[in-house]
């Protein structure tokens, strides 16, 4: 944030102090304007968090729903440009793990595709 960019490079300038002093001030208004409020006024701003939170979270699961269900296929796939048959091969493997000396997608990679094998990585 712009407050932590401020101070590192407050550091490096002539006028370090001054900022710091500056960001201390800030601080401490904050401080006091926090400790002001009502008990009431707390509770609701933390119920306007908590519903600001809430909403937040149902908005973010429904646009992901949305996506995963109008999406028809793996666009990752999809650029692999292969057949059924293929695409379950390379996601899940020849049902012992490996095929052809390297894992499926889905036993163990953290890419979209295949670079090199484990044991070729291994050795560089």
């Amino acid at each position: 944030d712009a407050v932590s960019i401020t101070s590192a490079l407050g550091d490096l300038l002539d006028e370090a102090q001054e900022i710091q002093d500056k960001i201390k001030a800030h601080l401490h208004s904050r401080k006091l304007k926090a400790k002001s409020l009502t008990l009431l006024q707390r509770i609701l701003k933390q119920l306007q968090t908590l519903i600001w939170f809430l909403f937040g979270s149902i908005q973010a699961v429904v646009r992901q729903g949305y996506l995963v269900l109008t999406t028809p296929k793996n666009p990752f796939l999809e650029v692999l440009n292969l057949s059924r048959e293929e695409e379950l091969l390379l996601i899940h493997g020849n049902g012992n793990g490996h095929e052809n000396g390297h894992n499926g997608i889905g036993s163990r990679s953290i890419s979209w595709c295949d670079v090199a094998v484990v044991d070729e990585v291994k050795h560089v």
